[in-house]
């Protein structure tokens, strides 16, 4: 519960500079609403079924939720950029890019268990590329979408090359270097970036 409100407080006190007080206790009451309700929901729920009945939902009706909730959330997600104006868009679009980046980065660090610094430096890579791409060379998004992701994943196999011999404090030392160099070149190099 306490761990429920703090989140709540935080995510409305992150809102408040952008939409005002009231805004900001409309978010504190949903995302407390909702995380006590999954809270309840998993505590309570097997309580209320027997073992065969928990045994079925788990088997049967679980993976059918799960293999049918993804139609439903892409459908959603293709009616919101016509539904909800440019601000709420944004935001939506850009809570999207970091949490590919968080989930990019539980797999590198979370589960293989590699202390890497640089990670921002490959999102950087591929998105400087995008931008070079569609404003110099005139491509549109989706040519130029698959081209950047190539390229940033092509840049991660090249430091991957000099840096799998390494582990711990020399990986992450190695990484930090490499995202300092991509940061200062990005920055610096006005004629062909823009800089920042």
């Amino acid at each position: 519960m306490k761990r429920t409100l703090l989140i709540a407080l935080w995510a409305s006190f992150l809102f408040l500079p952008f939409k005002g007080v009231t805004a900001a206790a409309i978010l504190f009451a949903a995302v407390f609403t909702g995380l006590t309700t999954i809270q309840l929901a998993r505590k309570v729920g097997p309580k209320f079924l027997n073992i065969q009945n928990y045994a079925f939902f788990q088997t049967s009706v679980l993976p059918h939720f799960r293999s049918s909730i993804l139609p439903f959330l892409l459908v959603v997600f293709l009616i919101l950029p016509a539904v909800l104006k440019d601000y709420y868009l944004d935001v939506l679009i850009m809570a999207g890019i970091y949490v590919l980046l968080a989930v990019g980065l539980n797999v590198i660090v979370g589960f293989a268990g590699l202390l890497t610094l640089g990670f921002a430096a490959f999102y950087a890579i591929g998105a400087y590329t995008y931008a070079i791409l569609n404003t110099k060379l005139g491509l549109g998004f989706w040519p130029s979408l698959p081209l950047a992701a190539s390229f940033a994943a092509m840049t991660g196999v090249l430091l991957a090359i000099p840096a799998l011999r390494l582990k711990g404090d020399y990986l992450a030392i190695v990484t930090l270097g490499f995202g300092e160099i991509v940061r200062l070149v990005l920055n610096n190099w006005d004629s062909f970036t823009n800089g920042p």
